[in-house]
């Protein structure tokens, strides 16, 4: 995990101390620092053109592309989505490893940057064999093809070097983490109770079926003060759902300083209720997380766990 967060540090108490990954803003740059904390050499880059290849923002066949195809309309073309998003990018002109022309945005000029940095203080020999794109500054050009060839004709006994590093924790460690997992396990749990509450809540307010509306807001009020104390999961919570809680905290922004009435009640009652949603959707996930984590140091933390992680987890609907 990058930038040393909460998790890492808890799991640093229970472990010591087993290094940090480090990352920069883009999956490939954590993949690339495990990769030198692996002890890999050499190490390769395969699909890292850091520009607009071919006019295209993704590669075919990733989520972005297929979730653009989903919302295509006719007479719109998903070349046209690609074309409009590179529209909205600082783009620059750039010569290819070729020698063609192409373009390229600031944003992966700086990622660029970045790993000729980090490459040039890496022992181990570095290769790009993305086939296309910008290149990188001191760094050899390949196919993917040859690479291959060359380095992949030993196989390599991934699982059991992994269960062998498994094995490697003392009893006292896997306890302990155990115990982590568990407590950490119970009180997303206990946060997702609080999400349902104050989702039903929220639910009667905005279909009119609340007794006491002033009442009920009061109450979900309550229960959001509530999921806030929980202080142990809370950094966690707010990590993993940063786009639920920017939107809330806009949301809460705009209503401050606003009297206590019914409009105010309705406009709130919809913010809580997207909150809760977001939160419990999020609380689900995380203790997922945590329950297959315990599996892989052999445990289970509950009966019905093999249940529990096929659920498909999800509020009720609103009527």
């Amino acid at each position: 995990m990058s930038f040393d967060e909460v998790l890492m540090k808890k799991l640093k108490v229970l472990l010591g101390d087993f290094g940090v990954v480090r990352a920069w803003g883009s999956i490939s740059t954590g993949a690339f620092d495990l990769a030198r904390c692996l002890g890999c050499d050499p190490i390769v880059f395969v699909g890292q053109d850091l520009s607009f290849t071919g006019g295209r923002y993704y590669a075919h066949g990733t989520y972005q592309e297929l979730r653009w195809l989903r919302d295509l309309a006719y007479p719109r073309t998903l070349d046209d989505v690609h074309r409009w998003r590179m529209s909205k990018e600082n783009d620059l002109d750039i010569a290819d490893i070729c020698g063609q022309p192409g373009r390229t945005s600031k944003a992966l000029e700086a990622y660029r940057h970045y790993f000729e940095r980090e490459i040039s203080q890496t022992a181990a020999r570095v290769l790009n064999a993305s086939e296309g794109g910008t290149g990188f500054q001191g760094v050899e050009n390949v196919t993917l093809e040859e690479v291959l060839w060359r380095y992949a004709r030993k196989e390599i006994p991934i699982r059991s070097i992994i269960a062998r590093a498994r094995t490697g924790r003392s009893k006292g460690q896997t306890s302990r983490l155990f115990d982590f997992l568990k407590i950490t396990a119970e009180q997303l749990e206990s946060v997702r109770d609080l999400c349902n509450r104050g989702f039903v809540t929220a639910r009667a307010i905005h279909q009119k079926e609340s007794i006491d509306t002033t009442a009920d807001y009061h109450q979900m009020e309550e229960i959001y003060e509530n999921i806030y104390n929980r202080k142990e999961v809370l950094t966690l919570l707010e990590n993993a759902n940063q786009g639920g809680l920017l939107t809330y905290q806009r949301g809460a922004e705009k209503l401050g300083g606003r009297p206590l009435d019914e409009k105010l009640i309705d406009e709130a009652t919809a913010l809580y209720g997207a909150f809760f949603v977001s939160f419990y959707q999020t609380a689900a996930m995380l203790k997922r997380r945590f329950e297959q984590a315990a599996l892989s140091v052999g445990c289970k933390l509950s009966d019905s766990q093999s249940l529990e992680t096929d659920k498909n987890e999800r509020l009720l609907q609103a009527g």
